[in-house]
């Protein structure tokens, strides 16, 4: 699940430029690179937060420029300036 900007490098995928974030969960891949909270090439291991069947959305405030992810309908996590 991801985000970002108008000049995001097509190809590149979500959080491995400057221009987009991605949260990326995958409980079966043991790569760093490969899970966690992305942007900018560079993660984060905010995938450990989510244990199976876990609600997790995004808040995205375009007049404020931040990206904010939820767990459970509670913020958590690193608050982005888009």
């Amino acid at each position: 699940m991801g985000v970002a900007t108008s000049s995001w490098d097509t190809n590149k995928r979500l959080g491995d430029d400057s221009f987009s974030w991605a949260l990326r969960l995958y409980h079966q891949h043991s790569s760093f690179e490969h899970t966690g909270l992305r942007h900018n090439g560079q993660s984060l291991p905010y995938h450990n937060l989510f244990p199976q069947g876990t609600r997790v959305g995004a808040l995205l405030d375009l007049d404020a420029g931040t990206l904010e992810y939820v767990i459970d309908g509670i913020k958590k996590g690193k608050k982005y300036t888009i």
